[in-house]
């Protein structure tokens, strides 16, 4: 009788193991899959034309998502060689850099100012789509590679109603990826020049959507900095202020009223 009596609670204590083991294991992997559907859905990923865009454009809500933990990535679409900026340096240069050294140095520049908005430096990437010929092929893979390493990541761009070429495309990009299952979410911005500068639009016509502010004021400095990285003329060093002489009066109209307009279409 002792011997059974043994027997017995051994095989209870064995059984009660193993469902004790599997229920572990079961919420450590439920846990396990909750961290990585967080990261994910915690990522936000912009999609810029050129360098400065992310400045320009995106400089107040990459500011905004930083400063609430989100998991930011930036992709440069473009290496930018297409610029009256290069006319406008080789001018104050009283010489001639060439386009690949141009577009050189505005990656550089796209670099520079995403670490000091914040954008860790392995979260910035950089691809070769040829400037004001987006290939939708091409662009449209792009996103649904990102789409498939953050599955639930939301997806910025600009609209598709974006007065340039490069900007609307990344807004028509998104919209059909979008219509078709490829990814899940996506917002997109007006450009500066789309929203304050157009002189096409009257101003009862202009793009709609929603002013986005700073959601800390002193984060105005953190925005100051990645603009003077545009200004930055150190020509010996390869530093050729390619967005300011690009487009000197969107940096200053953003200096002076630092939003940005996240738009309805």
């Amino acid at each position: 009788m002792k011997t059974k009596s043994i027997i017995i609670q051994l095989i209870v204590t064995t059984i009660l193991f193993f469902i004790m083991t599997f229920y572990i294991t079961s919420d450590q992997g439920a846990s396990a899959y909750t961290q990585t559907e967080h990261v994910e859905s915690n990522t936000v990923i912009y999609y810029v034309p050129h360098a400065d865009d992310e400045v320009l454009t995106f400089g107040v809500p990459i500011i905004n998502d930083i400063r609430d933990g989100k998991n930011v990535i930036l992709i440069l679409l473009s290496q930018g060689e297409v610029s009256k900026a290069l006319h406008n340096i080789n001018q104050r240069l009283k010489k001639q850099i060439t386009k690949e050294e141009f577009a050189k140095a505005r990656v550089r520049e796209f670099h520079r100012a995403a670490t000091v908005l914040g954008v860790q430096p392995n979260h910035q990437y950089d691809f070769h789509l040829k400037n004001m010929n987006f290939d939708q092929s091409k662009l449209r893979n792009i996103i649904i590679s990102f789409e498939k390493k953050y599955p639930n990541a939301l997806h910025k761009g600009m609209s598709m109603n974006d007065y340039h070429k490069d900007h609307a495309d990344v807004g028509r990009a998104l919209l059909y990826l979008k219509s078709q299952g490829k990814i899940k979410r996506y917002v997109t911005y007006a450009s500066i020049y789309t929203d304050r500068l157009n002189k096409n639009r009257i101003p009862q016509n202009r793009i709609k959507g929603e002013i986005i502010h700073l959601n800390v004021y002193s984060d105005a400095l953190v925005l100051d900095r990645a603009i003077e990285v545009y200004k930055h003329w150190e020509p010996e060093k390869g530093w050729y202020a390619c967005g300011y002489l690009s487009v000197p009066k969107q940096f200053k109209i953003l200096q002076y009223r630092k939003y940005a307009k996240q738009t309805d279409y």
